[in-house]
């Protein structure tokens, strides 16, 4: 199955920031998915193709909007006004509420946002996260930031390219200017301002605020994010629903066949997930 149908653009702020995003399907059930740190080495617009691909299946009955932290980011910008980002841009665009899916270092967003909006926020995916930085996830993010920093380092790159690229066939039916951004500029600068941000995290007392319909999903042998943690975390969430999958770790997400199927229980779950 080739890529679904997308479209990608940029919001501009009034500080002249941008803000990437990509749309797409136009199925009846409206979802926001906002990615994890590796927003850090592509935007959406740069992996657009890939996107368009993983989410090939979804976008039969979803419309998806999928978005990026803005560009340039400011060294400690903080989780908070990414958020207000975010809401900002699907206002923008007329998106309507919708089902948030926050992966990984996108999961304290999300709840930052649920708190905040919950008018906008039907329902909410906390996907491979956590509500506060434990010592394991800590070691990883700083393990991150060292070669973040060291600018000639090609591991981190080879990482993300490999992870964000659709089989050569499909690159092959797609249109050469929709890969444009395949080799965008690397910028060191935007994955560890991301990092930094994400060191000081707390969020267990705000996510008890959470009222939206959650749903807490992770990988039982999760080194980076323990499953623990995200047990506890759910605990702290009133209306939630609890998946850890054994045989699965930090990339449950992307490894694991039930995921998208517990996704779609979980959104066709949520009251007016399509409004």
């Amino acid at each position: 199955m080739s890529l679904a149908r997308f479209d990608a653009g940029h919001l501009t702020e009034p500080d002249g920031a941008v803000k990437p995003y990509v749309t797409i399907g136009s199925g009846p059930l409206a979802m926001v998915i906002v990615p994890g740190a590796a927003d850090g080495l592509r935007t959406c617009v740069e992996v657009a193709a890939y996107l368009a691909w993983f989410y090939r299946h979804r976008a039969r009955d979803c419309r998806l909007l999928i978005l990026s932290r803005r560009d340039p980011i400011p060294e400690r910008f903080g989780i908070e006004r990414h958020a207000r980002d975010m809401i900002r841009t699907v206002q923008q665009l007329n998106f309507g509420p919708a089902v948030w899916e926050c992966v990984s270092a996108a999961g304290p967003i999300g709840q930052w946002a649920a708190v905040e909006r919950p008018d906008l926020i039907r329902g909410l995916i906390l996907s491979s996260t956590y509500d506060h930085v434990s010592d394991p996830t800590r070691k990883v993010f700083e393990q991150w930031l060292r070669l973040a920093k060291q600018a000639g380092s090609e591991q981190v790159w080879e990482m993300i390219e490999h992870k964000y690229r659709p089989p050569a066939e499909v690159l092959s039916q797609t249109e050469p200017l929709k890969l444009s951004g395949a080799a965008a500029r690397r910028d060191p600068e935007r994955l560890k301002n991301i990092l930094l941000e994400l060191l000081d995290v707390d969020h267990r007392a705000l996510v008890q605020r959470i009222t939206c319909p959650t749903l807490v999903i992770g990988g039982e042998d999760d080194r980076m994010v323990p499953a623990q943690v995200q047990r506890q975390m759910a605990q702290r969430i009133a209306n939630h629903v609890l998946e850890i999958c054994p045989g699965y770790g930090h990339f449950n997400d992307m490894e694991n066949p039930i995921y998208q199927q517990l996704v779609d229980r979980f959104v066709r779950s949520v009251p007016h997930a399509g409004a």
